[in-house]
């Protein structure tokens, strides 16, 4: 499984390699963005060095994933003598609140049943 750690520490989510289908790994100049989609959800990391996650998901090795807190990522991007990934967002497709909302369901009815995640 592939955990994310948002930078606050308050959420994390999972993604089963089960569900793996392929990553998308482009420069835009400024930064690096790496997609990586499991099934119908997809992972958006950007930063800098991703070429060291993307080395991790082709060796099978890549369990979690951090976002660094801005402080900390201006630092690494000043010296980073280990070469680590340098992770300044991420973001989940659909998010967490989304799937929460498809969950409870959208009247927000009370009838003990889950509501149907994805479409």
């Amino acid at each position: 499984k592939l955990h994310i750690e948002r930078k606050d520490g308050r959420r994390t989510e999972g993604f089963a390699w089960s569900h793996y289908a392929g990553y998308q790994w482009t420069d835009e100049s400024s930064h690096e963005r790496l997609v990586v989609v499991f099934g119908m959800r997809a992972v958006e990391i950007e930063g800098h060095n991703l070429g060291v996650l993307v080395a991790e998901i082709r060796e099978g090795q890549l369990n979690s994933i951090r976002e660094l807190a801005s402080g900390h990522a201006q630092l690494l991007e000043q010296g980073n003598p280990d070469n680590q990934p340098i992770i300044t967002g991420v973001r989940s497709y659909p998010d967490f609140e989304e799937i929460l909302k498809e969950i409870k369901g959208d009247d927000n009815r009370e009838t003990g049943f889950a509501g149907r995640v994805g479409r």
